[in-house]
């Protein structure tokens, strides 16, 4: 990482003094004017440096997401981009403008949150977020069980702590990317057998609709029983029957992709669990041999067990 705006892993006092200097410009903290050896010239810059600060204290992030919620209107978006490049690794501010964005729906917010990061990608090496140890039962703990928020995730790091928006409130911020949900719901409905999407969606504090929950449960690769609201969701075992929707479908075998008509009442046999494309392995009398096959083209009937 090269040297950017903050010289060194910054101090208590430092830290303290960086709260300060956001509380004098109308940020909800405290601290204290203590001594440091930083001067930013601009609003904008001390913007970056506590970005740059936040890594190593993720109350900061609050602050900082706090903060610009309700005062980014106040900042010049030229000046900022002008600053990042002064930073050891500007996409710390994407994350934090980032997570402004998830906390509103200003259309003029999304403007400034696309041009201030217009241009910076993601990281090359995906990186942690936050630079704390990695102790039992802490952030980075979860972490390696592939939990992964998207204001993270979209620019290169690994984070699940969620800002709050609204330091009074205590309103947090942010959402699980796909590939999180998708092994929230994977590990959910294997540790039950089966699922509801209104217990998956609480699950993951009902960030997403009804639709994208369905959406998910197949491409998790789960077998839908059941029609309704109230269906259940189902962990795929070898020997499972399920009835192939009739229509034409798009199946795979080992040679490439084929196209099968499936007339009304015909049976597949799952042979085990999804893969990680959440594609199932079933025999059918449709084709001869193993295919692959979506959950979506195969449902459960509503007496199964």
């Amino acid at each position: 990482m090269r040297r950017g705006l903050l010289r060194h892993v910054p101090s208590e006092d430092e830290l303290a003094r960086v709260y300060w200097e956001l509380a004098s410009l109308g940020a909800a903290s405290g601290g204290a004017r203590r001594a440091w050896k930083y001067s930013p010239a601009s609003r904008e810059e001390l913007l970056a440096l506590a970005c740059e600060m936040s890594r190593y204290d993720a109350r900061l992030l609050s602050v900082l997401v706090a903060w610009l919620s309700k005062s980014w209107s106040e900042f010049n978006p030229l000046e900022v981009r002008r600053t990042m490049g002064r930073m050891s690794n500007p996409r710390a501010l994407c994350v934090v403008v980032s997570f402004v964005r998830s906390a509103s729906r200003d259309r003029e917010l999304r403007h400034f949150v696309d041009y201030v990061c217009a241009g910076w990608g993601r990281n090359e090496a995906v990186e942690r977020f936050f630079f704390d140890a990695d102790r039992p039962q802490s952030r980075l703990a979860e972490r390696r069980l592939g939990s992964n928020l998207v204001e993270y995730s979209r620019w290169g790091f690994i984070g699940t702590e969620r800002p709050q928006s609204d330091v009074f409130e205590k309103l947090t911020v942010g959402r699980y990317d796909r590939a999180t949900r998708l092994d929230i719901l994977r590990r959910l409905a294997q540790r039950r057998g089966e699922v509801a999407l209104s217990e998956y969606r609480a699950e993951i504090d009902d960030a997403i609709s009804r639709a994208q929950s369905v959406a998910d449960a197949h491409a998790a690769g789960l077998l839908q029983r059941g029609e309704k609201r109230g269906s259940r969701w189902v962990w795929p075992t070898a020997g499972t029957q399920a009835s192939v929707r009739s229509g034409r479908l798009d199946v795979r075998t080992r040679t490439g992709a084929v196209s099968i008509d499936a007339p009304a009442g015909s049976v597949a046999t799952i042979l085990g669990g999804p893969d990680g494309d959440g594609a199932l392995s079933v025999r059918t009398p449709l084709h001869r041999g193993q295919v692959q096959m979506r959950s979506r083209d195969l449902v459960l009937p509503s007496n199964t067990r």
